[in-house]
C-alpha cells in the first residue's frame, strides 16, 4: 500500500516478540543520550569558564572527528556488522558526560571532543541500520512508528530528568550518572540481540 492508515500505525502485535526488546533497549539509550545535554553548557561556562571561542573550538573538532569517522563506517560495518558497531558507538559515547565532569581545562575539552564526536560517528552511522535489520520490509511503517514514539519520550523524559539531578545532587554528580545510564543503555542494547532472533527479515549490513 501506497500509505498506511493511522490505526494501523500503533499495532501492539509489533512490540510484542524480540522488536519490543530493541525498541526499550533503544529508548534506554536514547533516555540517557539526551539527559546531560542541559548541563553541558553549565560546565563549559558556569564551571569552566569557557568562552564562546573555545566552544566553537571544541565544537568543531568534534563534527570533524564525527566526519573522519563516518568515512570508515562502510569498512568497518562490513566487517563487524551493524549491531557491534552500534554497541561500540554507544558505549563510547558514554564517556562524554564522564569526561566532561572531570575534564580541568580546554585542553581535556578538545580531547573529549575528539572521542565524542568517532563515537557519535559509529553510533549515528549504525544506530539506524541496525534498527532497519529489526524491520520487515512490507511493514516498515508499523514498526518504525514505535521507534519514533520511543524516541520522543525519550528526549523528552532525558532534558527534564538531567537538570532535574542536578538540582537533587550537582551537575558533575548528574553528568557521571549519565555516563551510567549511557552505558547500561550501550550494554541494554548489546544484550538485546542475544536474548532471541528477531523474525523480522533481515536485511544485509549497509552496502
Amino acid at each position: 500500500r501506497a500509505f498506511t492508515r493511522g490505526e494501523d500505525l500503533l499495532r501492539t502485535d509489533v512490540i510484542r516478540g524480540h522488536f519490543g526488546i530493541v525498541i526499550l533497549a533503544l529508548f534506554t539509550f536514547h533516555l540517557a543520550q539526551f539527559m546531560p545535554g542541559p548541563l553541558f553548557p553549565i560546565r563549559w561556562v558556569d564551571q569552566l569558564k569557557f568562552d564562546d571561542g573555545q566552544i566553537a573550538i571544541g565544537t568543531a573538532v568534534f563534527h570533524a572527528s564525527v566526519l573522519l569517522g563516518s568515512l570508515q563506517i562502510d569498512r568497518l560495518t562490513r566487517r563487524y556488522g551493524n549491531h557491534m558497531l552500534t554497541v561500540v558507538g554507544t558505549g563510547l559515547l558514554s564517556t562524554y558526560p564522564l569526561f566532561t565532569a572531570f575534564m580541568p581545562n580546554l585542553f581535556f575539552y578538545v580531547l573529549t571532543s575528539i572521542i565524542g564526536g568517532l563515537a557519535w560517528a559509529l553510533a549515528g552511522g549504525t544506530l539506524a541500520n541496525y534498527l532497519l535489520e529489526k524491520v520487515p520490509d512490507n511493514d516498515r511503517p508499523a514498526y518504525l512508528a514505535w521507534y519514533n514514539i520511543a524516541l520522543n519520550l525519550a528526549i523528552f523524559i532525558g532534558v527534564l530528568l538531567g537538570p532535574l539531578l542536578a538540582t537533587i545532587f550537582n551537575v558533575q554528580v548528574a553528568l557521571v550518572l549519565a555516563f551510567v545510564f549511557r552505558l547500561g543503555g550501550s550494554l541494554f542494547i548489546w544484550l538485546a540481540d542475544r536474548a532471541k532472533p528477531t523474525p523480522a527479515t533481515v536485511q544485509p549490513a549497509a552496502e
